[in-house]
């Protein structure tokens, strides 16, 4: 009697991905799109370089940060790390197969973030 299923009876009921592995592939790009723009409004956000041309065209340029924006940047790396959190935390959840891996790109946003969001917190403790 032969336990072993022969080769001709194996079938492969996979269709592709499942939902939690089109969650994590779309989470890493969504959460370097959050980062980029993170990246974006924290240069918007930076003081003026007061230049010749400026001094000769007699334009006026920002000598502090905008306080504004820096709030928005703040909430943006709050939600990004959040965000990229619970991705990862569904990726651990994911890891049953020989070819699943955590993604790399989900951690290094995740610690971009979090760079982001301690770093601008602890600007704001000084400012107080």
């Amino acid at each position: 009697m032969n336990y072993w299923p022969d080769d001709k009876h194996i079938t492969d009921h996979r269709e592709g991905p499942d939902f939690w592995m089109k969650w994590i592939k779309i989470a890493s790009i969504l959460g370097w799109i959050m980062v980029g723009t993170i990246i974006v409004m924290f240069d918007q956000a930076r003081p003026q370089i007061y230049s010749i041309l400026d001094m000769h065209y007699n334009k006026i340029s920002t000598t502090t940060w905008n306080q504004d924006i820096l709030m928005g940047t703040f909430i943006l790396s709050i939600c990004t790390f959040v965000f990229i959190l619970i991705s990862l935390l569904a990726n651990a959840q994911r890891l049953k197969r020989k070819v699943d891996r955590v993604r790399i790109s989900l951690v290094v946003t995740m610690f971009i973030s979090l760079g982001f969001m301690l770093g601008l917190f602890i600007w704001y403790l000084g400012t107080l």
